[in-house]
């Protein structure tokens, strides 16, 4: 509001004789650069001060000196005007008649004992009437000013672009100096300007700003533009932004609690008079949330912020609306102070949103009203990216998780306008197009763009003779990471027709695989005349993979395999076994070991749904010995495992197998078995003579305990199922056999194993012949390695399949995902037509594990 003063001053003023005695009349147009509405005192609580108000004076005194500026003859007269408390309007019934010449006028009100105001006027007076303009500003920082000080004093301009003021009703401005009291102005809203004297000594200063709607405080000043320093007629830069708590939301996607956590700017904690005399109370409420409120307690950091942190139960994900009120309970009722209100979805991405405050002062420089903005940066999978740069129309605002808030967030202050927003990570950028309002609050989520499908190649080839599958197979993917198979077309799939032993399929880039966040895939191969097997493959790089899978051929076996399909069962109309039957694979040729599957008669078979099997009932056995590589490489469900109910608590490892089965059960009308009643089938697996414990070295005896572990192939998990005992059993060539027994209700792999921990990540090992000189890379990229677990020389299982590359220091090192953590290992390496090169021992006891050590480990290669 732009408040004129009309004063007509009428008196006698008679300089040096030498004047003409004619005298000239001057009239003056005064207008206020800004009035003084109110002032805070800066107490606990705060508290408003009456003395000195111009709006509750009835009368204005004053003082004007005018100055002869040719004979440097001065003249004070006093005066007083009447003031109306309503309009501001000041009327004066004293008027000035000067004989011509130059003159300055200084005129110096006094409000009260807290505010002066002083306008300043240089004018040649020449005959007849003479009009002035003069502006009257208040004088920020001093009580005693003179004429002879106000003609030294310099000016403080607050210039604001009048369009930033549209929505603004009554705009004010609060400004206080060394944290002293608050002085509040009005402000035009046509002119966006206001002004005043300094009357404090030049130098540094702190001069906060504060940003009122009446007596609504909605911004302030930025705290790093608030130490200035002040040097008469030189400008001060000083932008207003609006008040924005911050809140950010951690929310779990099974749904449950949602923990709140909030930040508030220090206007809110000084308007209270303090943390102690502050309630901050948080709701929230949405179409599948009920409405829930608390107390948030509000501490100080050690950074000088305030913060505070709620939970609230039992959330569901959607939108909700979360309010913050604020109030004074110092003493007496509870005084709203006031409020921020926003909406959050939960089950969204973890981010941080800047919340508009709207405070209630109880008591309001050039610049900008500034408007703020939160930016949230994700990566491509849709978690918070931390160090991502971001800028705006090319000049750089921060870096993401530098403050406040969720690790992609960033806070900034922004003259209002159109930007061009970019945010930069790890050699990709975002960009966003963000349109500022003045005391504006905007919210931007930047996504960085999805990369490329990462493809994915699986081979499907013979395990006896390496050469590709002809026969169609049925491919199903499953496991953890089967939501972002893809087919060629991109199209979301999951179930294959393989017939040419090729599947190619894609990850969505979603998936983002990386060594530290594996996506893991589990394929479940099926097909006529093909023994069915499951493998799972973890996928560390967005590069295209190439994997292979070894398919048993019921017809033609690897060694180590013993297949045996017999149709002398059947199940009655009740699906009850009407005769005890009793499969047997043939024994191996190498070990004599075998499988046995009795089925007793009376036990009620179903398959997975929970039909009854009737009729001729199929089975299908299949032995897999351990000290076959073949049958090792083709095992279902592969060595490299996750588990479920492992004695000591590991969920991830590897296997090393005392021999595993697989059996199959169907009837005539083709349904297949899963469920037995009673105690179920009875299985036996005989154990290869001279093996031992892969981590103790014992031997197994009679007596000695053998883990025993079922294969889900829908997930590739195995289940530790309890322990066999081994039993001295028949001969095989005149030697002894041990063999364990156990009972299975359902159907599936089963599979004697000890398991044993693993490291993600071997130790590196460099490449050498057998002068310790580095094998050359191209040699050494057609290299292939493998793991073999060792006890006295002997192999008790194949895992870990590792390629070597360069280092880049002149050496190509090996490394194997999942290395085992056992006493004995052996790399056995092979060229690149898979002919056995050379084989050589890694021993804890001799210091070299593949796991653990600082010292350098080489693998002698004789090329």
């Amino acid at each position: 509001m732009k408040s004129r003063w009309m004063l007509s001053l009428w008196f006698a003023l008679l300089f040096s004789c030498s004047r003409p005695e004619r005298k000239h009349e001057v009239t003056f147009d005064m207008e206020a650069a800004a009035w003084r509405l109110q002032q805070v005192l800066p107490q606990s609580p705060p508290r408003i001060t009456g003395a000195g108000d111009i709006s509750t004076q009835a009368v204005v005194a004053g003082v004007m000196t005018v100055y002869d500026l040719d004979s440097d003859e001065t003249a004070e007269f006093s005066w007083s005007v009447d003031v109306d408390p309503e309009t501001l309007e000041i009327e004066s019934n004293r008027n000035v008649i000067l004989a011509p010449g130059a003159y300055r006028f200084t005129l110096v009100l006094s409000v009260g004992t807290a505010q002066q105001y002083v306008g300043t006027v240089d004018a040649e007076i020449g005959d007849g009437e003479n009009a002035l303009q003069m502006t009257i500003r208040p004088v920020i920082g001093a009580t005693d000013i003179t004429a002879e000080v106000a003609s030294r004093l310099g000016e403080f301009r607050l210039q604001y672009a009048p369009s930033d003021f549209d929505d603004i009703a009554d705009p004010r401005i609060g400004v206080s100096i060394d944290d002293g009291l608050e002085t509040i102005y009005q402000v035009s809203r046509a002119t966006g300007r206001t002004s005043a004297y300094i009357g404090i000594p030049s130098g540094a200063h702190v001069v906060a700003l504060r940003l009122y709607d009446g007596s609504l405080q909605i911004g302030r000043s930025i705290a790093t533009q608030e130490n200035v320093v002040i040097s008469p007629g030189e400008p001060l830069q000083m932008d207003l932004v609006a008040l924005a708590g911050e809140t950010s939301v951690s929310f779990s996607r099974a749904g449950g609690a949602a923990a709140f956590s909030v930040s508030l700017p220090d206007d809110v904690i000084a308007e209270s008079g303090g943390i102690s005399d502050l309630e901050v109370m948080a709701s929230v409420v949405g179409p599948t949330n009920a409405f829930q409120e608390q107390v948030v307690t509000i501490a100080e950091s050690s950074s000088g912020d305030f913060l505070g942190d709620v939970v609230f139960a039992n959330m569901q994900y959607g939108p909700v609306t979360v309010t913050l009120t604020f109030a004074d309970v110092s003493e007496g009722p509870r005084e709203l102070l006031g409020s921020c209100v926003q909406q959050i979805v939960l089950g969204a991405p973890a981010a941080t949103q800047a919340c508009p405050i709207e405070l209630r002062r109880r008591a309001v420089i050039g610049g900008r009203l500034l408007g703020t903005v939160g930016f949230n940066v994700f990566s491509a999978n849709g978690a918070p990216l931390s160090g991502a740069v971001v800028t705006a129309n090319g000049t750089v605002l921060g870096v993401t998780n530098t403050g406040f808030g969720a690790r992609g967030y960033l806070r900034a202050h922004l003259v209002p306008g159109v930007y061009s927003v970019v945010a930069s990570a790890n050699g990709e950028s975002v960009s966003a197009s963000v349109a500022v309002l003045p005391l504006g609050i905007n919210n931007v989520d930047l996504a960085m763009p999805a990369a490329p499908p990462t493809s994915v190649t699986m081979s499907f080839v013979d395990a006896a003779t390496s050469q590709p599958v002809t026969a169609t197979l049925s491919v199903n993917i499953v496991g953890r990471g089967a939501q972002y198979v893809r087919d060629s077309n991109g199209q979301p799939r999951t179930s294959f027709t393989v017939t040419n032993g090729t599947l190619a399929v894609q990850l969505a880039s979603a998936a983002a695989p990386s060594p530290v966040n594996p996506v893991e895939l589990v394929f479940v191969v099926d097909g006529e005349g093909i023994a069915g097997t499951s493998v799972t493959r973890s996928i560390t790089s967005t590069a295209a993979t190439t994997l292979s899978t070894r398919v048993i051929n019921e017809a033609a076996p690897p060694a180590g395999v013993s297949l045996v399909s017999d149709s002398s069962s059947a199940a009655g109309a009740n699906g009850a076994v009407l005769a005890t039957v009793s499969v047997n694979t043939p024994p191996d040729a190498t070990t004599g070991a075998a499988a046995t599957v009795v089925i007793p008669a009376g036990t009620v078979v179903t398959d997975a749904s929970g039909q009854l099997l009737t009729g001729v009932l199929t089975t299908e056995l299949a032995y897999y010995s351990p000290r076959s590589e073949d049958a090792l490489l083709a095992f279902p469900g592969g060595l490299d495992v996750t588990v479920n109910g492992a004695p000591g608590g590991d969920t991830s490892g590897g296997f090393a197998s005392a021999g595993m089965v697989s059996v199959e059960i169907h009837d005539t009308a083709g349904r297949s078995a899963k469920n037995f009643s009673g105690e179920g089938l009875e299985i036996s697996i005989s154990i290869p003579p001279g093996m031992r414990h892969p981590v103790t070295g014992a031997p197994i005896t009679n007596g000695s305990m053998i883990p025993v572990w079922s294969n889900d192939s829908n997930t590739g998990e195995w289940t530790y199922e309890g322990e066999a005992p081994a039993v001295i059993s028949s001969s095989f060539s005149g030697g002894q056999q041990v063999t364990a027994t156990f009972r299975a209700k359902h159907l599936s792999l089963w599979n004697l194993d000890w398991f044993f921990n693993q490291c993600f990540l071997s130790r590196q090992i460099l490449l050498v012949d057998d002068f310790l000189n580095p094998i050359p890379s191209n040699v050494a990229a057609t290299l292939r390695f493998r793991i073999a677990i060792t006890v006295n020389g002997v192999v008790n299982g194949y895992v870990s399949n590792g390629t070597a590359n360069s280092n880049g220091g002149g050496f190509n090192v090996l490394q194997f995902y999942n290395a085992p953590r056992v006493n004995v290992v052996n790399i056995v390496t092979y060229n690149s037509m898979g002919a056995f090169l050379a084989t050589q021992g890694f021993n804890v006891n001799a210091g070299n594990s593949l796991c653990d050590g600082t010292g350098t480990l080489y693998l002698v290669l004789p090329l």
